[in-house]
């Protein structure tokens, strides 16, 4: 059911997100130190907060990753597509 309750948190998290900038600089800065993990990048093709290029430094960043890219979904691919959320993660670690 999706009532404007349910999504309360989702429209929070872009104020969140740019009040923290100092958070995601010193997790940026930590990346290096974690980039050669195998890594699940999943990726809503109509995400309107975060564009390609995003996705694309994620991957210039984990070398070894999949990246599954999910038709229709945004920002929220595991609310929005919730089966292809779980079965990307499942394939994933399955491989």
């Amino acid at each position: 059911m999706d009532i404007p309750e349910r999504r309360r948190a989702s429209a929070m998290f872009p104020h969140r997100v740019l009040a923290s900038r100092a958070f995601f600089a010193e997790i940026e800065a930590g990346l290096p130190g974690i980039a050669h993990f195998p890594t699940l990048i999943v990726w809503g093709d109509k995400d309107i907060a975060f564009r390609p290029q995003e996705r694309e430094r994620l991957e210039a960043t984990f070398i070894d990753h999949t990246t599954v890219i999910v038709e229709g979904a945004g920002t929220y691919v595991e609310s929005d597509a919730p089966e292809e959320f779980v079965s990307a993660f499942r394939d994933w670690t399955a491989s």
